[in-house]
């Protein structure tokens, strides 16, 4: 009986990373991110104006859809926000501070 080896063809050359969090991508994100915000901040200040929209099914179904909407927007907005601080600090060391203040 006869062994048969295989062999994997392990390609050695590095191929660019996709920059998925790029200036360009994450302001593109921080634009969604601040409507979706937006939206749960007008959600609530329309229920302030209507009490009866808080009270039907498809109120309380939308208010708390917007309402854990828009507390994850806020967050994923302060992380890319900090993420870019902290890229462009990494690439431009304490020169960046002097700007930044």
């Amino acid at each position: 009986m006869e062994e048969k080896i295989t062999t994997i063809d392990v390609n050695t050359e590095k191929k660019s990373p996709v920059d998925y969090l790029s200036l360009d991508n994450s302001n593109c994100l921080k634009g969604i991110l601040a409507i979706c915000i937006f939206l749960c901040h007008c959600w609530g200040r329309i229920c302030l104006q209507d009490a009866s929209l808080t009270e039907s099914l498809f109120g309380l179904t939308v208010g708390r859809i917007l309402t854990v909407l828009g507390y994850l927007a806020v967050a994923l907005f302060f992380f890319l926000s900090g993420y870019g601080l902290m890229v462009q600090y990494q690439k431009k060391g304490n020169d960046y501070l002097k700007g930044f203040f």
